[in-house]
């Protein structure tokens, strides 16, 4: 798999068969920006990109406000936040533009990404509960006690793919295993291994307690991750 994650843009299918000259037919659009996405886009950068990256990489931060205006007027789904964050993992690990806005389009095509955005999330969570009351039993009881429910965590985790605050070295391994392999379950089995890693702490919680230490699981060592998430998903990073 190492030297696969290497190769992750070969392995890549262009299902929309998206080009540069597609990019390039959207940039007019963008320039008069009559839906004005600008407005909702220059909020979400901030968060997104932080002052000081924006000053030392100022040609990353105008790529990503294009990349971000070209997706918005090329489907039908306009801007929602997350989104941005999406765009800058993958904007950071291709430095192409055209190249992540074919990213970008296509993994919107995925039918789980398109139910989260839609917040369409009975069958997300369904898929999560059935895995985390197989493969983690105990942790799946002590949560289903105390009344945690799954949306109030995994959907923020998945709606930005793990972009938001957790480590990046994370999100790109996941990332490039979600594209080379076609295959969403890889982010519902992360899950399982970042509440592996914590589950001693977590069974120690109850209540309000648990769920806000749940919410605070985004730090989370590269290590760690990387040992505990063979014990769910087949992998080898």
């Amino acid at each position: 798999m190492k030297n696969t994650l290497q190769n992750w843009e070969s392995k890549f299918d262009n299902k929309l068969n998206l080009s540069e000259n597609d990019y390039k037919s959207i940039l007019p659009l963008i320039e008069k920006d009559e839906k004005n996405f600008k407005k909702y886009i220059s909020v979400d950068i901030p968060r997104t990109l932080s002052e000081e990256f924006t000053s030392k990489n100022p040609d990353f931060a105008k790529n990503f406000e294009e990349v971000l205006m070209v997706f918005c007027y090329s489907n039908n789904i306009g801007y929602i936040s997350g989104i941005s964050f999406i765009a800058k993992m993958i904007l950071a690990l291709t430095n192409d533009k055209v190249k992540t806005f074919i990213l970008l389009r296509n993994i919107f095509e995925n039918n789980h990404i398109k139910d989260i955005y839609a917040n369409k999330i009975d069958n997300i969570c369904n898929l999560f509960e059935d895995n985390f009351k197989k493969k983690i039993p105990e942790l799946y009881e002590h949560f289903k006690g105390n009344n945690v429910d799954y949306k109030m965590y995994i959907i923020s985790w998945l709606k930005t793919l793990f972009c938001f605050d957790f480590n990046d070295k994370i999100c790109e391994i996941l990332f490039k295993i979600f594209i080379i392999k076609n295959d969403f379950e890889v982010y519902i089995n992360a899950i399982l291994a970042v509440l592996t890693i914590y589950k001693k702490e977590l069974l120690s919680k109850k209540g309000y307690e648990l769920l806000s230490y749940i919410l605070s699981l985004k730090n989370v060592e590269f290590e760690q991750f990387k040992e505990r998430i063979k014990e769910f998903y087949d992998i080898d990073i």
